[in-house]
Order: structure tokens, then C-alpha cells, then sequence
């Protein structure tokens, strides 16, 4: 693969990931980001919405709204929307934005699109922060961390031909990621045929739901009953177990002899996934300054 391609891979993931994350900001995380400098809106009082666009061209489109201290992150598989922004924040090439949403510094040009675009632009700022903050904060950093993991997977796994062919291998189901007895962080990762292309899609705890069962094979402790239930199950013991592992302090062969990860069901189907999270580790950790 071409390394322009790459880098606009690494643009697609970068974009999509970091709006996906800031839908799992609070409502006062959110709202504080929105609240203009003058001070905070009077309870109860509805706010205009911001639609904020991240875009390159020729690369990725993605956008997220805010408004009522809720953040609408970016629909997977859609580009931007067909309603203008009220800022689009236009990079010139791929590495721009990869700089910017890595903490560095690089050309942005912001298109506005209504009167209110300075306020997206600072909101935009806040929001950021807030992230940061958040993935500081020792019991929210395993679930960010997680989600920032599948995300990137998604983003790779649909859009990178050598990982698109390793996806293609792994059977038409869905795999739980979870932590043991902890289900505020987890996920189920989706793997279909898309008019014979394999697409996989992630969708975080709370919208997917649990099952009693793994792939026909018996119970898992402390899961609710469910219409589906996940053909694998990738369980960490414990949040540290989870942080270790995704962002390399332990191996994965290490963590499972220890016990710290398990496995149930079609193991298959997540043996296939570990290649895909090396090559995502590439894209998160390369220098893509092009």
C-alpha cells in the first residue's frame, strides 16, 4: 500500500475516532464546552445546535452535533451530511489533521458556515479538552481506551486492503469485549457481508445487547438474557487488565496465560482480530508528518 495511502487511512481513523469519543463526554462535560464565556445558560433553557465538521479533501468527512449537553457523533459508514455546518474545519492534507488531533501543530482552515461558527470553533477547543481530561480519569480510561481500540479497528479493518482480506476470513457473527462484572465497559464488535464485502462495525455497551449464551455453548456469568448472543467473547478480568493490554504494557499471549483475558466460543473469530489491532497499532503510533 501506498504510503499517501496510509496517511489517509490514519486521517479517517484520527477523525471518526476522537468524534465518536466525545459522544461518551457527560452532559456537563458538554454543556460546560458549549457555555459561553459570559456564563452558563439558565436551567431548563434550550441552546442552538453546532454541527461541527472535521474534513480533508479527497479523506475523511465526519462531523458530530451538539446540542442539550448531548454530543451525535458521526454515523459509521456516512459522509459528513447534507446540511451545511456551522463550521467546517478544513485541513489542507491527510497529515494536518493527524497532526492536529495528535496535540500538534498544523495548517487548519476554518469555513464558516453560520454567524455562531466562532463559538463551534471554541466549543470544538473545550470538547477536546474535556477528552483529555477524561482519559486522565483512572475509572473512565479503560472504557475510552476500549472504545478508541474498536473504533480504530473499524476504521482499518473497512478501509485497509491487506486487513479487509484478514476480516474476510472471519465468519459472519458478532464478539463481546468486556470486563468481568463490570458493565459499564464493554462492546460487540459486528462482522457482515456487505454486498459481499465483509464490513465490520462497533457498536459501544448499552446499544448492543447482552446475551445469556455464547454461540450456543452455555452460560456466561452475569449476562442478561438476549434475543442474539454473541458467537465470541473476548472477557479482560479486571479494568487494569483491559488498560494493560490496550495500550501495551502486557502482551496479549502474556495476559492470557496469566488469566487476565479469556476466551469463549468461536475462537476463530477472535484470533483473526489480533492481526487487525497490530496494524492499527501502526496507524496510532506512525509518523504520518507528509
Amino acid at each position: 500500500m501506498k504510503a499517501d495511502d496510509t496517511v489517509r487511512i490514519a486521517a479517517y481513523l484520527r477523525a471518526n475516532v476522537t468524534l465518536r469519543l466525545m459522544a461518551e463526554l457527560s452532559p456537563e462535560e458538554v454543556r460546560a464546552a458549549c457555555d459561553p464565556p459570559r456564563g452558563a445558560p439558565r436551567p431548563g433553557r434550550r441552546t442552538h445546535a453546532l454541527t461541527i465538521q472535521l474534513a480533508v479533501p479527497g479523506g475523511p468527512v465526519a462531523r458530530i452535533r451538539v446540542r442539550d449537553g448531548r454530543v451525535e457523533g458521526p454515523k459509521p459508514g456516512r459522509r459528513g451530511g447534507a446540511a451545511l455546518a456551522t463550521v467546517t474545519l478544513l485541513f489542507p492534507r491527510p497529515a494536518h489533521l493527524v497532526a492536529t488531533l495528535t496535540g500538534g501543530r498544523a495548517p487548519v482552515i476554518p469555513v464558516p458556515g453560520s454567524p455562531r461558527f466562532p463559538r463551534a470553533i471554541a466549543t470544538f477547543r473545550a470538547l477536546s479538552a474535556s477528552l483529555q481530561q477524561a482519559f486522565a480519569d483512572p475509572e473512565r480510561r479503560p472504557r475510552l481506551l476500549l472504545l478508541a481500540t474498536l473504533y480504530a479497528v473499524e476504521e482499518v479493518a473497512n478501509r485497509d486492503p491487506w486487513v479487509a482480506a484478514r476480516v474476510a476470513r472471519i465468519p459472519d457473527g458478532t464478539i463481546a469485549v468486556r470486563v468481568a462484572g463490570d458493565a459499564g465497559v464493554g462492546a460487540t464488535v459486528r462482522v457482515t457481508a456487505d454486498g459481499g464485502r465483509p464490513r465490520l462495525a462497533v457498536e459501544p455497551a448499552g446499544v448492543a445487547a447482552s446475551a445469556e449464551t455464547v454461540g450456543g455453548a452455555g452460560p456466561v456469568g452475569g449476562a442478561r438474557p438476549a434475543a442474539v448472543a454473541p458467537n465470541a467473547v473476548l472477557e479482560f478480568s479486571d479494568r487494569q487488565a483491559a488498560a494493560d493490554l490496550l495500550t501495551g504494557a502486557t502482551s496479549a499471549a502474556l495476559a492470557l496465560a496469566e488469566g487476565r483475558v479469556r476466551l469463549r466460543g468461536r475462537l476463530p473469530m477472535i484470533q483473526h482480530l489480533f492481526p487487525v489491532l497490530d496494524r492499527v497499532a501502526s496507524y496510532l503510533g506512525g509518523n504520518h508528518d507528509r
